[in-house]
């Protein structure tokens, strides 16, 4: 698979170019960033037996909501719906007793980021709307804004958010734990 880049210097990438990168990635990250390189390394084991005990992931996110993330196997056939025509049909089916063990690896990374932004996002808007009960916030990812007025106690509460509310929460305490010992 390849994809080009149109402007005045036309640029072909493949998948051997962006596997190039990844691991580039990953080797800054095994040599520079020790802490998270353990991290990585801690959630590839788990991953490891999840997949060898055929078992999903599960973890609690810090407001209690309890996580349960497996993939399964899916197969899609296509069949025709009459011999005369080219319409066809597609049934799926999942295999509710094999876990996608490919799925499984590349989604808990981006998985559990996104789960942790999401979690200091609602923390970030709990506070801000229990103070600014008329306040407007928008709100994308990671991102936030809010009229120019209440920007100064946005960034005042996302402070508090980070500092106080996460890093006191059972839940990162734990993580930054591993951290440390691992």
């Amino acid at each position: 698979m390849s994809w080009w880049f149109n402007n005045e210097n036309s640029v072909k990438i493949n998948s051997d170019d962006i596997k190039l990168c990844v691991d580039l990635i990953r080797d800054i990250i095994k040599n520079e960033f020790k802490q998270i390189n353990r991290l990585m390394l801690y959630l590839e084991s788990i991953l490891k037996v999840c997949n060898e005990l055929n078992i999903g992931i599960n973890w609690y996110l810090p407001h209690g909501l309890e996580v349960n993330k497996f993939y399964l196997y899916k197969h899609k056939k296509r069949v025709p719906l009459v011999s005369y025509s080219k319409q066809r049909l597609t049934i799926k089916y999942v295999y509710k007793n094999r876990l996608n063990k490919s799925k499984q690896n590349t989604a808990l990374m981006p998985n559990l980021i996104h789960y942790l932004d999401a979690t200091s996002l609602m923390l970030l808007c709990q506070k801000f709307l229990s103070i600014n009960n008329h306040g407007s916030i928008f709100t994308v990812h990671d991102c936030f804004a809010t009229t120019c007025d209440k920007v100064a106690n946005l960034l005042v509460i996302l402070r508090f958010v980070y500092k106080n509310s996460i890093m006191k929460n059972p839940f990162y305490v734990s993580l930054i734990k591993i951290l440390l010992i691992i």
